[in-house]
């Protein structure tokens, strides 16, 4: 049976200040920090985007350009990567 994710203000706060440590985060990494499944992230992020809270980051193939060039571990491979940004402070 699925959790059923309880957007609660302590999850919202967790997952702004993650943000604001890392500056971009990818769903995988933020379901593994706030211990929730690939639905209940995309669920949340969903919300987070709907809000205007976050920003999606568009990642292209040229690693020269990309925002996570300085601490990338799927250099050339990141063709269906999605990563997020804080948009407010």
């Amino acid at each position: 049976m699925m959790r059923v994710v309880e957007l609660s203000g302590d999850l919202i706060t967790r997952a702004i200040n993650l943000l604001r440590i890392r500056k971009y985060i990818t769903n995988e990494d933020l379901a593994r920090e706030l211990g929730l499944s690939n639905e209940e992230v995309n669920t949340l992020l969903g919300v987070l985007l709907a809000e205007g809270i976050i920003d999606e980051v568009r990642i292209t193939h040229q690693c020269s350009t990309c925002p996570l060039r300085g601490f990338c571990s799927v250099v050339g491979s990141c063709k269906d990567l999605r990563v997020f940004k804080l948009r407010i402070n």
